[in-house]
């Protein structure tokens, strides 16, 4: 038999125990926080002044964000371009077009 095998002929110790109790709690919390984490960061309140979009660049996608008046001009030049950014642009705020 192989020396590596060896160490599978023993049984599992009360450490071994507690170690893999705490690996799985430390996995269970993790899960949870991450969950947790990441719901309250989807919740993006979009301000009545932006205009956001996901769009592919040189190096990769990237998610693209205009306020103020660099919203009203690009949706000036691009409004036409995305379903989603002339929905966007329809809601822009009278003052900022």
């Amino acid at each position: 038999m192989p020396a590596e095998a060896h160490r599978f002929e023993r049984r599992l110790r009360k450490r071994d125990w507690r170690f893999l109790a705490a690996l799985g709690c430390a996995a269970v919390i993790g899960t949870a926080g991450g969950l947790i984490a990441t719901a309250r960061g989807s919740g993006r309140v979009e301000h009545p002044t932006c205009v956001s979009f996901d769009a592919a660049g040189v190096m990769g996608g990237g998610t693209w964000r205009f306020c103020g008046a660099d919203a009203a001009a690009y949706c000036a030049a691009h409004a036409s371009e995305r379903k989603t950014l002339v929905e966007q642009c329809a809601r822009l705020e009278p003052s900022s077009k």
